[in-house]
């Protein structure tokens, strides 16, 4: 259902704006709901404040529409809602000649403001934006102080609409957050609508539109989404050479008249090369055919298949003679075999391939014996394979096997990028100081981080299990909830994992260049990528140790063969994730206190 026009308070249709010969802005569509913060992010010279002149009227655009309050903005518009609107410019454009009292009086009464309205509000502007003594001219003020000033007379008069050019440019952190906050509260409480544009990526966290809970709570949907729609399933379409020796053209085959078995063990085959490829419709392969295999050859080596199946002339009649003979000579083995050639420079594609092609022949022999009478079992390997904690896919895909490693490195690394940038975030923010010197300790501090995060976590593991299981539909023997206990408990060592790099970093850009190094090393020690098992004997060692390896392996023992938590092999997936839990923590706490 489409929302009412009266719900937004600018609303900005197809807008140009040309400079000269230079494009500022193009087509430019956006809407701003009503009693909403809308942050306009951008480096400077990018077009924000062309943008705000546009929306107040002081800047004429080349075409579009701009409706500001229900109002459409255009040339002589005296329905336009100037009483309604406050837009603090990027320059200060304050009268230096004024007294700080002056400038907010000045801008009250343009407005229509009884005098006593406008000296209620300045005494609430006065402490909220800790303004100047009320005598000292601007001209004397700091810049800080005159942006501040600034700002006052914005708020003055109330408006429906906040148009705020960079307001925070060059102001002390705490007095940020204050107006931060009663921005905020101006939006819950009074409906104001309110338009800022800042160059600070932080600040843009503290717009009204919830995108950073909901970044939060969609990316780990994203993530696992993006990895069991893309990751270990059977690949697709394709194409292989095929080389028919012995019938050019089966477009109009069918199995029937095949086999005519003729005695006890013996059968006569005719056209077995067309009976073999009608095994081969499957979604794995696309056959492409070629007149010869010099033809072929050449498809592979320019790329347009990656692989070729060569039947000899005469197949038919020397598979016939390579199970009528007892000792058939090499030509009659030779021109009864089915020749495969792959391209290995794909391993996984050929591998895929290869496995498909044996189980596409053993489909094959199976059909035509059945015809013939033959005692399968004869004919088959003398090897018989029979599996442990099998589902009720045989073939599983081995996404199956993945699916584990996957649910957990998410959940660690999220939890470990979230507390690492929150935390450093507070600190440059001078947050974490203010808390310090206020008698916090590093302890409570940092449980107050873990109860905050271990929040979200909880949320994000649920998506994670809902999204692998509920809508994907992955089979699981195992409790749930145990699954649920197993991933939590490695999101909330993620995050004593972020906190320790927090504390070793002296910004974001270390603290990222830290977790994106340490990625790549603890997944493939972690052995969902690739088992420990394939790994020399010293790294194994040292994957075990690592905080995901043991974990994973537990959640597959409970995933694969429903291992509850009597067995060791559960237990300790817990118990390495609380050890790393315990480590982190503590020697985080220990670096602040030394720090301190």
């Amino acid at each position: 259902m489409e929302e009412s026009e009266d719900n937004y308070a600018v609303q900005i249709t197809d807008v140009d704006k040309f400079f000269g010969s230079n494009i500022v802005l193009s087509k430019l569509c956006m809407k701003v709901k009503r009693g909403r913060i809308y942050g306009l992010l951008g480096a400077s010279g990018c077009g924000k404040t062309t943008l705000l002149k546009a929306v107040v009227g002081t800047c004429k655009i080349d075409s579009g529409e701009i409706n500001v309050l229900g109002k459409l903005i255009s040339e002589g518009n005296d329905e336009f809602p100037v009483s309604k609107l406050g837009y603090m410019p990027q320059d200060i454009a304050l009268c230096g000649e004024f007294t700080v009292q002056d400038a907010i009086f000045y801008f009250g009464r343009l407005f229509g403001m009884k005098h006593k309205d406008i000296l209620e509000r300045y005494d609430k502007l006065y402490n909220l934006l800790e303004l100047p003594p009320h005598d000292r001219y601007l001209r004397n003020c700091s810049g800080g102080e005159q942006r501040r000033v600034s700002l006052a007379a914005t708020l003055v008069h109330k408006p429906d609409l906040l148009i705020l050019d960079e307001p925070t440019v060059g102001l002390d952190p705490l007095i940020r957050e204050r107006i931060w906050q009663h921005l905020l509260e101006l939006t819950r409480t009074d409906n104001v609508t309110v338009i800022i544009t800042t160059h600070y990526v932080d600040e843009c966290r503290d717009v009204d539109t919830n995108r950073g809970i909901f970044f939060l709570l969609s990316f780990p949907l994203l993530e696992i989404g993006a990895f069991l729609t893309s990751v270990g399933r059977d690949v697709s379409n394709i194409p292989i050479g095929i080389v028919n020796n012995e019938l050019m053209d089966c477009a109009n085959f069918t199995p029937n008249g095949t086999t005519d078995p003729f005695a006890f063990f013996q059968c006569h085959f005719y056209n077995m090369s067309c009976r073999f490829l009608t095994h081969l419709e499957d979604p794995m392969i696309n056959k492409i055919f070629y007149p010869n295999i010099d033809d072929a050859m050449l498809g592979v080596k320019q790329g347009d298949i990656s692989g070729i199946i060569y039947m000899p002339k005469n197949f038919s009649e020397n598979f016939e003679l390579r199970f009528d003979t007892r000792d058939p000579d090499d030509i009659v083995v030779d021109f009864s075999q089915i020749k495969v050639w792959l391209d290995m420079s794909n391993y996984q594609i050929a591998l895929s391939m290869k496995q498909k092609l044996i189980e596409k022949y053993k489909d094959f022999q199976e059909s035509v014996f059945t015809e013939c009478k033959f005692v399968l079992k004869l004919y088959d390997q003398p090897l018989r394979m029979d599996n442990f904690y099998v589902g009720s896919n045989k073939n599983e895909p081995f996404l199956v096997f993945m699916i584990p490693g996957i649910l957990i490195t998410i959940q660690f690394f999220l939890g470990a990028v979230m507390t690492s940038q929150t935390i450093i975030t507070d600190r440059h923010d001078g947050v974490w100081d203010r808390s310090v010197v206020a008698g916090v300790t590093s302890m409570e501090i940092s449980l107050s981080h873990l109860i905050l995060q271990s929040i979200i976590v909880f949320f994000q593991t649920g998506e994670l299990m809902f999204c692998a299981f509920v809508l994907y539909q992955l089979e699981y023997v195992g409790s749930i909830s145990l699954m649920f206990l197993l991933v939590l408990s490695q999101g909330i060592c993620g995050m004593a994992y972020g906190f320790f790099i927090s504390v070793i970093s002296t910004d974001h850009t270390m603290a990222n260049v830290v977790l994106t190094g340490l990625y790549l090393p603890v997944n493939l020690l972690s052995g969902w990528m690739w088992p420990v098992e394939g790994m020399v004997y010293g790294l194994r060692i040292l994957a075990r140790i690592f905080p995901l390896t043991i974990a994973i392996e537990s959640l597959r023992n409970v995933l694969k063969k429903g291992w509850t938590i009597q067995y060791l092999g559960v237990i300790d997936g817990f118990l390495i994730g609380g050890a790393w839990t315990i480590f982190f923590g503590a020697v985080s706490v220990y670096i602040l206190s030394i720090k301190r």
